[in-house]
């Protein structure tokens, strides 16, 4: 590059201090920042996401035409802090605070996206609209970005664009761009967005809906042979899903049960063979999973006829030919659920009661 220098001279009583900086080959017209997302929030937990759009149009100033940036250009560009014209750190997984994903070219494509809901704020929709790149008089290029909050701070910041020359020139649209000599310069493009992390909610008990039906069996699980439906070879589908703050059911994207099973007995004697035992599935999945320290009998295991993305599972076995051993897995379980805001509470799972039929009986609680 055959570019002018600048020189900027400053004196002193003493000495004189001349500084070289090489013209910028750039001449931006169009550089924006544009929140994709229909929400500002986001909780600081590290998976919900913001989605960004970042324009970038200039002229080259050797050609006189709209000049096309290189990979490395484009690898540069990134979303940065707008008080300290600081890049956001990469979203590696172990970053604190507001952090990006790198920048995709559609936006369409889901590289980054972690899949979890928007933050229900200031928005009627689950899912945030994902608009693609309006035509631009510009011949721009558009890059898409996923920016989350780990731990950071319960507070609104501002952000900008960022992008690099390769004439070491860097450019942001907080009104600031620097030189190669890394000199502060007035630039015109200002084009901020304001983000605001939310500390996660430990929701209410109720918030999170506990409905059971009857798989194969027994209604009730009543031990009552006068009943003309009595059957204690059982199983109960106990559902757990969550409900956000407006009513709207958005449900449970995965829970960690620990641990993965227990057994109750009608008595605790030798001799007893009535139990029922429990098993769980992840959302969205038939795969029962059991715990290989309950003890489940000689008869077949049952299955999952359906499953539900919104709703982890706990199925409730009645058997009657599991011979009583002490010291097994009794509970209360727990139940690690992560929402599809990506906030995670601690629930409990234990038998309703002791001894007899408080085995048939599920309860949810804290």
């Amino acid at each position: 590059m055959n570019n002018k220098i600048i020189t900027e001279r400053t004196e002193t009583p003493h000495s004189e201090t001349h500084v070289e900086t090489t013209e910028p080959v750039w001449e931006i017209t169009t550089f924006k920042l544009v929140r994709v997302s229909a929400s500002d929030k986001a909780y600081t937990n590290g998976v919900q996401q913001i989605k960004f759009k970042i324009e970038l149009a200039f002229n080259d100033k050797l050609t006189g035409k709209p000049g096309v940036p290189t990979e490395t250009e484009l690898a540069s560009l990134t979303i940065a802090f707008t008080d300290e014209s600081r890049r956001l750190p990469p979203d590696t997984g172990t970053a604190t605070g507001w952090m990006t994903s790198p920048g995709v070219a559609s936006a369409e494509d889901t590289t980054y996206d972690k899949g979890y809901l928007a933050h229900p704020a200031g928005t009627g929709h689950l899912k945030a609209a994902y608009p693609g790149p309006a035509s631009s008089p510009h011949a721009s290029v558009f890059r898409y970005f996923h920016v989350a909050n780990r731990g950071g701070a319960a507070q609104r910041m501002s952000l900008c664009a960022y992008v690099e020359c390769d004439d070491g020139w860097k450019y942001l649209t907080n009104g600031k761009r620097f030189d190669d000599e890394g000199v502060e310069h007035v630039a015109d493009h200002d084009s901020r967005e304001d983000v605001e992390g939310v500390t996660p909610e430990t929701w209410a008990i109720d918030s999170y809906p506990w409905e059971r039906d009857i798989l194969s069996g027994d209604e009730g699980g009543s031990e009552s042979r006068s009943q003309p439906d009595y059957n204690p070879d059982s199983v109960h589908r106990y559902t757990l899903s969550f409900r956000d703050p407006r009513g709207i059911v958005i449900g449970i994207r995965s829970m960690v049960v620990s641990p993965g099973g227990m057994i109750q007995w009608h008595d605790k004697v030798q001799g007893e063979h009535r139990a029922c035992f429990t098993g769980y599935a992840q959302p969205g999945s038939t795969r029962l999973i059991w715990d290989g320290a309950v003890p489940v009998g000689m008869t077949a295991l049952p299955t999952l006829p359906s499953a539900d993305e919104k709703q982890g599972v706990i199925v409730l076995v009645g058997r009657q030919d599991i011979a009583y051993e002490s010291g097994k897995p009794n509970g209360p379980l727990t139940l690690t659920t992560t929402d599809w805001y990506g906030n995670t509470n601690t629930l409990k799972v234990r038998f309703k009661g002791t001894l007899g039929e408080g085995r048939w009986t599920l309860v949810l609680y804290r």
